[in-house]
């Protein structure tokens, strides 16, 4: 039995309380399981840590030396496992202990490198970026999440609102500054689309900062302003979306069927846009596309027109997020620190298989698709005259009437494409297009076969069709590859009908069409 077991997290007036409401809800895990939990923190924080831990079984450790000081602190007590969920670097007191015989878990956010005997991120897999040590474990992916959850979820389609009520954060410190352009963008929303909205500022700079901020940008004088919100997982389903900072805010609102509109708060790296895609929240930006105002406002625009869509695509994805994370993770806690004498291989890691095959896309793919549909220099036949904005490839993404796949090579996505069905008064016509993810060595043997995957499902499913291609002229190999598979110059009707206005001959753009 492992009987006491120590916590190290932040928690600061800085730091807000997402790392404390984690290890919470893990620790009373592993107190079912018959430990003993206690939460180490600095001594110099111990009057904001005292007000937030009241019934927690609490250490304080010296603010000069915490390296040493944890390192008495689990030698005095006895502790057998140390759990960290901390920004700070603590990587020579991980490699210590380590070293020394303890077991360490590390809690991780931003794919760094670590010595603990097991490493736990909420990140979807994603191209090798985890860097694993000999012996270590990396428990991934979104059933790992410790978050739980405290409601049912709310059936918003049942009694929807005349207005939508809205919850804008900026994370525990209320760090507004740090999300201007978001929050402007809202401020303007809350406008636009008579949102019901409250704002919580946990602090007086929050609300004298939010207050300047609609008095100047604002029209709106209906903006509730809260303190902090105690309980606010409880109470979150009153709202209809909550806007802010991702974290753990963030998977409660999901778990409670609430929308959410989230960025990161700070290019820090742990942001995972691909990850919160996975459970169907597309309405995640990056750090860069935070910054712009019209993509904001666009996304905003997106959300209140498909809202119903939107929220649907969200429930369906999310299912995975059961509030059964903290047990998950601390049955794998005791289950590896009992057989750490063993050699364990990771099982999370799949075994990959070098065929070239296609599969259709899930929600997870929709960053990638939109990143390789952004590219550059793009190998496939887009004519595309601008870079794609995300609210854009959403919209396109939602669209039934096509379907998109991709195309994988030793277990890696090595390209998109995708099948439109189109109609009109003469009847159904099919474009399509496809893009390499990376630059590759054998362009022409992989175009092949995307083509030749993509006449094999046309042909099944769309028949008696034309198929109508929009390509550049500066791909001089394309052209003979259309031409093996059939392919011919299209005619002016053709051209109309996949341009919609009367096609002009310029050095740029070919047009050709095969019958189906």
């Amino acid at each position: 039995m492992i009987k006491k077991i120590a916590i190290h997290c932040d928690l600061s007036n800085s730091s807000g309380l997402g790392h404390l409401s984690r290890m919470k809800n893990l620790s009373i895990e592993l107190e079912k399981k018959g430990s003993k939990c206690y939460f180490l923190f600095y001594q110099q924080n111990k009057k904001y840590v005292t007000k937030h831990t009241k019934m927690l079984k609490v250490i304080f450790f010296s603010n000069k030396n915490k390296f040493k000081s944890i390192k008495d602190i689990l030698l005095k007590n006895n502790f057998s496992i140390l759990i960290l969920d901390s920004y700070e670097n603590n990587f020579l007191l991980e490699k210590t202990l380590v070293k020394h015989g303890h077991f360490v878990v590390s809690i991780d956010d931003h794919l760094r490198k670590y010595h603990s005997n097991i490493v736990v991120t909420n990140r979807i897999p994603e191209n090798n970026l985890f860097t694993i040590k000999q012996n270590q474990i990396w428990l991934s992916g979104t059933k790992y999440i410790l978050a739980i959850k405290k409601a049912k979820r709310i059936n918003k389609f049942k009694n929807k609102p005349k207005r939508l009520k809205l919850l804008l954060h900026a994370g525990g410190s209320s760090s507004y500054n740090y999300i201007k352009n978001f929050t402007l963008a809202t401020l303007d929303a809350i406008d636009k689309y008579n949102l019901d909205a409250s704002i919580i500022c946990t602090s007086s700079y929050a609300k004298n900062y939010i207050k300047k901020l609609s008095i100047k940008y604002s029209k709106t004088s209906k903006l509730k302003i809260l303190p902090f919100i105690k309980d606010l997982s409880k109470k979150i389903k009153n709202y209809d979306l909550v806007a802010g900072p991702m974290g753990t805010t963030t998977f409660e609102a999901i778990m409670s069927g609430i929308f959410p509109f989230s960025v990161p708060i700070k290019d820090d790296g742990r942001d995972s846009v691909n990850s919160w895609h996975t459970l169907g929240h597309l309405a995640h930006l990056t750090n860069i596309e935070k910054k712009n105002t019209i993509i904001i406002k666009d996304m905003w625009s997106l959300i209140i027109t498909n809202y119903e869509d939107l929220l649907n695509l969200l429930i369906k994805n999310s299912k995975q997020l059961d509030g059964l994370g903290p047990k998950r993770l601390a049955e794998k806690i005791i289950f590896y620190f009992k057989n750490s004498e063993k050699r364990i291989d990771n099982i999370d890691v799949k075994k990959k298989n070098d065929l070239v095959y296609s599969e259709k896309c899930k929600i997870s793919d929709i960053r990638y698709f939109f990143n390789a549909r952004n590219k550059k220099k793009t190998e496939g036949v887009s004519i595309l005259k601008r870079r794609l904005t995300w609210p854009e490839h959403i919209s396109w993404w939602l669209r039934s009437d096509i379907k998109k796949y991709k195309l994988l090579s030793v277990g890696h996505t090595i390209g998109y494409y995708w099948i439109k069905i189109n109609k009109d008064k003469e009847g159904k016509f099919i474009t399509s297009d496809y893009f390499f993810s990376k630059d590759m060595p054998d362009k022409i043997q992989l175009a092949h076969k995307i083509l030749r995957i993509q006449l094999k499902i046309i042909k099944k499913i769309y028949k008696n069709s034309t198929w109508i291609i929009v390509t550049k002229k500066t791909n001089k190999f394309l052209e003979i590859l259309y031409k093996k598979f059939g392919f011919y110059p299209a005619s002016k009707n053709s051209m109309f009908r996949a341009l919609n206005k009367p096609f002009k001959k310029n050095r740029d753009t070919r047009v050709i069409e095969m019958i189906i």
